[in-house]
């Protein structure tokens, strides 16, 4: 499973306009990652590909503090809004965006394994 994680981090770092943030705790021990996209070919918008918070770290506000860097990020750009899609049966991950303010704009099919995806969205301006 490692060698398939790592593979998949590759791939999304390479694509174009994409990018792996890593976040580490005042040890230098690695407590998250997030995978963003700078701009999807189909709607314009940044969205975040993938967020993983170390499992000993969730629930202690890791992820809330990425996803605001994140925003913090984008907004320092200019970017109005913010999207993810989390898969359907994905219910805690799901009431953690809605938790920050994201909502629900679109449900389809994930590009690359077609699985039933809620696409949400969270304005930045």
């Amino acid at each position: 499973m490692p060698g398939r994680v790592e593979a998949d981090l590759r791939e999304e770092a390479g694509n174009e306009g994409g990018h792996v943030l890593l976040a580490r705790d005042a040890g230098g021990r690695a407590v998250g990652l997030v995978c963003l996209l700078d701009r999807h070919p189909k709607d314009g918008y940044p969205w975040i590909g993938l967020l993983i918070v170390h499992g000993d770290q969730r629930r202690r506000g890791v992820g809330r503090l990425l996803v605001a860097a994140v925003e913090e990020l984008f907004r320092g750009q200019g970017k109005d809004g913010l999207r993810i899609a989390v898969l359907e049966n994905n219910l805690s991950a799901f009431a953690f965006w809605t938790s920050l303010g994201w909502r629900e704009i679109d449900r389809r099919r994930d590009l690359q394994l077609g699985r039933p995806c809620v696409v949400m969205h969270k304005p930045l301006l």
